[in-house]
């Protein structure tokens, strides 16, 4: 009867060594093994290509995609910072290319007719960068598939990179799914114990 009480600590080393490896085997091995007439390969690197293409979607349809980059481009403060740099290179180039280059034309580009002149330019960008945002916009959901970009970067993205990446982020959640396997080993061990007593 005595040898029995050895089942609750067993079954906990047998639960914690199948999480364990259960783990480890959702990178490893990296390329397929045959063992016993079977090819195993970890959960990752066998469908490695069905991973980047759910992810590459979620992305594209919950998190970002052409249209959220044309919207970005089409917003209010990037405008404004676009037109202050405009306004910035307007006035250096009539004050160094057309006033100090040529005072000829520099005695008819000042006051009043100067500033009616920059703000007409700055209005003029204004108008191209609103028709140019649209079209960058169009053009972007024609030609940029975030789809297919996203899903290439994660399949070109090194296994052992992303399995280290992983294991630092979860580590304590997969440390603790293979603590779980040990406790659930140690109860189904105390259950047959009392089975095994209860027989007797």
């Amino acid at each position: 009867m005595s040898d029995w009480m050895i089942l609750p600590p067993v079954a906990a080393l047998i639960g914690w060594f199948t999480n364990f490896i259960a783990v480890r085997m959702i990178f490893r091995p990296r390329r397929p093994i045959g063992f016993l007439g079977l090819k195993i390969q970890g959960l990752l690197p066998k469908r490695r290509h069905e991973f980047a293409e759910n992810i590459a979607s979620t992305i594209e349809e919950h998190l970002f995609s052409a249209e959220d980059v044309q919207k970005a481009i089409s917003h209010p403060d990037v405008k404004t910072d676009i037109l202050e740099l405009v306004r910035k290179r307007i006035d250096r180039f009539i004050e160094e290319k057309l006033i100090g280059g040529n005072p000829m034309i520099g005695a008819f580009i000042q006051g009043s007719f100067a500033e009616k002149m920059k703000a007409s330019l700055v209005q003029e960008v204004s108008g191209l960068f609103d028709e140019g945002a649209g079209m960058i916009g169009e053009g972007l959901d024609q030609r940029l598939d975030m789809k297919k970009i996203v899903a290439e970067k994660i399949e070109s993205f090194d296994m052992a990179k992303l399995e280290g990446i992983v294991l630092a982020v979860a580590k304590k959640e997969l440390r603790a799914i293979e603590l779980l396997g040990a406790v659930l080993g140690f109860i189904v061990g105390v259950v047959q114990l009392l089975l095994l007593r209860l027989l007797a």
